[in-house]
This record gives structure tokens, sequence and C-alpha cells, in this order.
């Protein structure tokens, strides 16, 4: 009996909010932290987060505005399928490039033995370049340490100070030899990955070829 008398006063409050508030403007339902609803004609602060719903003269919902937990969530959700579709476009990337290369490393070598051939062959010249710099590097070194004693020997401060200068050529074509042996070094490392990595996939692109 007391929920039917409350039931009854709550629709009849309804009823006097919805008829009274269309002379000064809408009328808004909205739910509190506890979830209990209220009807009313605006919307308290501390309301605002939980959302609320605007009513027309009937009583009937005529716009909804979102909680700030809704709009998280929404904007959650948002980001998700953005960031989803990223990660889906530079798949698709990803996968249109491996089928470029693919078709390149197959016009460019007609045989297996055409490009372990090419491979073995920029493999060589660069070990050969390596070698060379080391020589160098080795004379250089060699001069470096001569022209050394000679400057600890030297009394002409004249004659001193021009070897000197000699000296710190030296060491700067040293340390230009010496970047030179390391960068090459990285080089042929790429290299023989590169190789490695370029002769299976071409044997396997050969066997679904021939399969």
């Amino acid at each position: 009996m007391k929920k039917q008398i409350y039931l009854l006063i709550k629709l009849l409050m309804l009823f006097y909010l919805v008829y009274s508030s269309s002379a000064y403007g809408g009328l808004f339902r909205w739910v509190d932290e506890n979830g209990n609803v209220f009807y009313s004609d605006n919307i308290p602060p501390f309301a605002v987060k939980h959302g609320h719903v605007e009513l027309n003269q009937s009583g009937l919902p005529r716009k909804k505005q979102l909680s700030l937990l809704q709009l998280r969530k929404i904007e959650t959700t948002r980001q998700q399928r953005v960031k989803d579709y990223k990660v889906q476009q530079q798949r698709k990337r990803e996968q249109k490039l491996k089928r470029m290369q693919d078709a390149q490393l197959l016009a460019i070598y007609s045989t297996r033995t055409e490009l372990v051939a090419v491979f073995n062959s920029k493999i060589k010249m660069s070990k050969m370049t390596t070698k060379l710099l080391k020589e160098r590097h080795q004379v250089l070194s060699n001069r470096f340490a001569k022209t050394e004693i000679k400057h600890e020997k030297m009394k002409n401060p004249a004659f001193k100070q021009t070897i000197a200068t000699k000296i710190e050529d030296m060491l700067d074509g040293l340390k230009v030899y010496q970047q030179a042996i390391t960068e090459n070094r990285i080089e042929l490392n790429k290299l023989q990955q590169r190789f490695e990595t370029d002769l299976q996939r071409y044997d396997k692109l050969m066997a679904q070829k021939s399969g």
C-alpha cells in the first residue's frame, strides 16, 4: 500500500512538473550517484556528470545528455577503433611492400645460382675494401709512431711545431680510416644478413611457384 501511495505521489509530482515547467522551460529527469531518479526543471551542478534526459510536455524523452562515464567510454571506443584502423592499414602496407619485394626478387634473379653469385661478389668486394682500409690505416699508424719519436727528439721549436702539425693531421687521418673501417663492417654485416634473407625467401617463392 505504501509503495502504491509513493508511486502515485511521484506520478502526480511528475504531472505537476511537466505542466508547470511548460511556462518556464523544459523538464529534466536525472539520477544521482546512488541511482535515485529525480524530476526537476533544472539540473543540479553535482548531477551533471551523471547525465540527464530532457522531457517534453507529455513527459516523453526529447533530448538525452550522456553521463561523463558514458562519454569517456564512447571516446575510448572511438580511440580504439582509430588505433585498430591504423594497425590494419599498416599491415596492408607491409603486405603490399612484401609482394613488391618478392616480385622484384624474382625479376632480378632468374636462378638461385645467379643470386648466390651476385651476393658472393658483393661480399667479396666489401671484404677487400675493409682489408685495403686496414692496410692504409696500418701504414699511417706506423708513420705516426715514427713521427712522434722524431717530434720528441727535435730541439728546434719551429721544426718541432711543424712536426706537431703533421701529427695532428695524421691523427685526423687515422680517425677517418677507423670510421670507414667500422662503417664498412656494419655494411658487410647487413649485406650478409640480406643475403641469407633473400636466399631463404627466393627458395620459398620458387617452391611455391613449382608447387
